[in-house]
């Protein structure tokens, strides 16, 4: 990569590309662009020519910040203007929602733009590529229905692929008729989802999970030129998981909210420069002890920014225990709570109301917003869309 050559060769292919109308690209394990032996650069030849070329440099860029070789894993040290893969972030959100102890404190950081990796380097938000499940690895779905890798098909004796996927499978490993089984499978998924869209930094979805795709447990499946990877419209549409209509949801309510896609890191409570704070589920702001307890199983997430001189506020709940639990909602001057999103219900549709107080039931996630009529337009968009699928999922 350090070959003018070689160089010249990418350039000149990235560019070709960009005439056809590619608007982006994807480095896969990404460090060796920067790689010089033992050692890794954010000004090597290869990313500078990248990145200054008058035509690719308007492009997007995206990589996985690490690589096979000797100090490959590079997370948070790539050229600014590149976006990252934060294995981090994938890792954090699954141990929660997976009931992990003591894995909050990590899970608040990477829901606040992972600020510890990328901001002492110069990086905003949005360089933080926020995933759960990606083309490699287990895709959503499997994640709550498989405990192991089943890569047998693939011909090497179950020996590749990563040995562990922070899953779970609630009893059962692959398929079920189970309907308590199926119903906490769904909440799980939805639980995940609405983490993604509620997180700072870019949220990058992989297609097929928005309607619950299964690679039937095959964690590899790079060699697999059959179910395993395509993509079968009559599966989509009977959206067995009911996740669809949250997705679109979510992306509506991201794109309303300027709180969830601020590109800039919050670290104190000026609401005038937008503030990120997290409570307790009886309304108050977590000690550093409560944050280090083990026992810790419900956290509230506020974020306020003011936008055309209005104080927005975004709220959400997080409550990974299997038992019911009330939480006081944290006061906030000049507004109130308004119900959005309840990830417990087979629609997902929060009543409507002006709240102080709620029940979670059982592991699931609970979104507010300051604004009321905002509120309302989200919850008729979910209750829209589940109307379109029907009852048994058909679209």
């Amino acid at each position: 990569m350090q070959n003018p050559a070689v160089v010249r060769l990418v350039v000149d292919n990235l560019r070709y590309l960009v005439s056809l109308g590619v608007d982006g690209f994807r480095f896969d394990l990404g460090s060796c662009l920067g790689r010089s032996g033992h050692w890794i650069s954010p000004d090597a030849p290869m990313w500078q020519a990248i990145l200054n070329d008058p035509v690719l440099k308007t492009r997007k860029f995206t990589a996985e910040p690490w690589d096979i070789g000797p100090n490959g894993y590079q997370l948070g040290h790539l050229p600014k203007p590149i976006s990252e893969w934060n294995d981090r972030y994938r890792d954090s959100v699954r141990r929660v929602w997976r009931g992990d102890h003591y894995e909050f404190p990590e899970f608040a950081r990477r829901l606040h733009g992972s600020a510890d990796v990328f901001e002492r380097h110069g990086r905003p938000p949005h360089c933080s590529l926020n995933f759960v499940a990606a083309h490699d690895g287990a895709s959503l779905a499997d994640l709550v229905m498989y405990t192991g890798k089943h890569n047998l098909a693939n011909g090497e004796d179950n020996r590749d692929g990563h040995g562990d996927n922070v899953s779970q499978n609630f009893g059962i490993e692959g398929e079920s008729l189970d309907p308590e089984v199926l119903c906490k499978r769904a909440v799980t998924l939805r639980n995940l989802l609405t983490t993604l869209f509620v997180s700072q930094g870019t949220p990058m979805l992989c297609a097929g999970d928005e309607w619950g795709h299964t690679r039937k447990g095959n964690n590899n499946v790079y060699c697999q030129d059959n179910d395993h990877n395509w993509l079968n419209w009559e599966e989509a549409a009977a959206d067995r998981f009911k996740l669809l209509a949250l997705v679109r949801t979510l992306i509506a309510m991201r794109n309303a909210l300027p709180a969830l896609h601020a590109d800039e890191y919050r670290h104190d409570d000026d609401p005038s420069a937008g503030c990120t704070l997290w409570f307790g589920a009886d309304g108050h702001v977590l000690t550093a002890a409560e944050w280090e307890s083990g026992d810790l199983r419900t956290v509230g997430h506020v974020v306020t920014v003011e936008n055309e001189d209005v104080l927005q506020g975004f709220l959400a709940i997080f409550h990974i225990d299997d038992s019911d639990v009330h939480c006081d909602l944290p006061c906030q001057d000049g507004y109130h709570w308004h119900a959005v999103i309840d990830t417990a219900r087979d629609c997902c549709c929060a009543d409507a109301r002006a709240a102080k107080h709620t029940t979670l039931h059982g592991a699931s996630v609970q979104i507010f917003v300051s604004d009321e009529d905002l509120a309302q337009s989200l919850r008729a968009l979910l209750k829209e869309g589940f109307a379109i699928q029907g009852a048994d999922g058909g679209a």
